[in-house]
């Protein structure tokens, strides 16, 4: 399935719609378009897992671990690191507001 992550959330997922679904997107970033496979559910969300970044982002980078996306330690480091730190911003003011 094609995907337009629109916002960050917590974990290190991006938020995408598509035809009324919300998704929970591992490894992609706001704005970028993904093709991606459904994993099931969490929280009453649907998620799925980024397979292959058709437009990536400006700010995706090579995540410098070689372990990211197997281990779960390392959610944002196919994003530049101020563009990680603004990610989590974001996701802080939309938990407070």
């Amino acid at each position: 399935m094609i995907l337009r992550p629109t916002s960050p959330a917590h974990g290190g997922a991006a938020v995408a719609r598509d035809e009324g679904k919300v998704w929970l997107v591992n490894y992609a970033l706001p704005g970028e378009v993904v093709e991606a496979e459904p994993r099931g559910k969490q929280g009453g969300v649907a998620v799925a897992n980024t397979t292959q970044v058709l437009e990536p982002s400006p700010h995706r980078v090579t995540a410098p671990c070689p372990h990211f996306g197997q281990c779960g330690g390392c959610q944002l480091q196919h994003a530049a690191y101020a563009h990680q730190l603004e990610l989590k911003r974001q996701v802080v003011e939309e938990a407070w507001s």
